[in-house]
């Protein structure tokens, strides 16, 4: 929790913004709204957690700073808001759970063990893995293997590591695009796939499957679905990442989706670009074709994002 102090802090930039407020609850205050000028203070923001939203114009975010950003607060004042939730988070990591134990199946094989060349399952895999664009370099940088036997037996074993290296979850799939294509594993989705692999500082690219992201090769982050779990959400806002690309198949479902959280992102300052994929997955597309489309799409705006929903009715 913010101290009383820093809580103090926190109200008198927003009032030096926003204007007089009144206590809505213990750590929620409302101000007059300065997207929709309504009459009434409709605009809460939680102290604590640090969520705001307007009840009239739906204008909302997750973070303080970026709601003092948009209403045009000086570099100082934001600075101190970013240290308060700072400190805040600092101190929770230092006290939070241990991590989950989570494992790869113990038939794991590594597919650069050349040991294992001459094995049917072996050969399969590669096959597959080369008609979606992924090499022998990108095999060894993300630690590809198959599971030699086992309830995984045959098939691809596709192993994701956060930010410190530790193993946060595997993706297992069939060398077959017949049938069941997958077998999740008993771990939870909401983590940041690859994590190891991203810079922050540069623009991520958020596609649906851990195959679609090798083959994007930099910066891409599977959702394993179409769904942003909260941790890669929050991680989004505390990285402060400025350009979010889009990589989603044109299936309704997806875009409708992916509309949606770029609606969200884009509300919150975080430039947004659709990729048109034309039916392909990026890894059909490969990582040239895909390198290609980033560089020729243009930032899609809210006007963009309300015809394509207008195109799903």
């Amino acid at each position: 929790m913010i101290s009383y102090r820093d809580k103090k802090t926190i109200l008198s930039i927003l009032f030096s913004k926003l204007g007089s407020y009144e206590k809505a609850s213990d750590q929620n205050y409302k101000f007059h709204c300065p997207f929709c000028n309504h009459h009434k203070k409709k605009l809460e923001v939680h102290v604590e957690n640090q969520k705001w939203n307007c009840w009239v114009c739906n204008t909302a975010g997750l973070k303080i700073h970026n709601l003092l950003k948009k209403v045009g607060t000086d570099y100082e004042s934001i600075k101190k808001v970013k240290n308060v939730y700072k400190d805040v988070t600092s101190s929770y990591h230092k006290h939070k759970e241990e991590k989950p134990k989570i494992f790869l199946p113990k038939e794991f094989v590594q597919l650069y063990d050349k040991q294992d060349s001459k094995n049917p399952i072996y050969k399969q895999a590669l096959y597959y893995l080369k008609g979606r664009d992924i090499d022998e370099r990108l095999i060894r940088k993300y630690n590809i293997g198959i599971s030699d036997g086992g309830e995984y037996d045959g098939m691809i074993i596709i192993p994701s590591y956060d930010e410190e290296g530790d193993l946060n979850y595997f993706v297992s799939r069939t060398t077959s695009d017949e049938g069941m294509k997958y077998k999740n594993p008993p771990f939870s989705k909401d983590v940041i796939m690859f994590g190891n692999q991203i810079n922050w500082n540069l623009p991520i690219v958020l596609c649906e499957g851990a195959l679609d992201a090798i083959a994007i090769r930099r910066n891409a982050i599977p959702l394993l679905g179409i769904i942003i779990q909260p941790s890669l959400r929050e991680t989004i806002f505390n990285k402060e990442v400025k350009h979010l690309f889009f990589a989603f198949d044109n299936e309704a479902k997806a875009i409708e989706s992916s509309m949606k959280y770029a609606t969200y992102f884009s509300d919150n300052g975080i430039k947004i670009t659709h990729l048109k994929l034309n039916d392909k997955d990026p890894s059909k597309i490969g990582f040239g074709g895909m390198v290609s489309l980033m560089k020729s799409s243009k930032e899609t705006y809210w006007d963009d994002m309300l015809l394509s929903r207008l195109e799903l009715v």
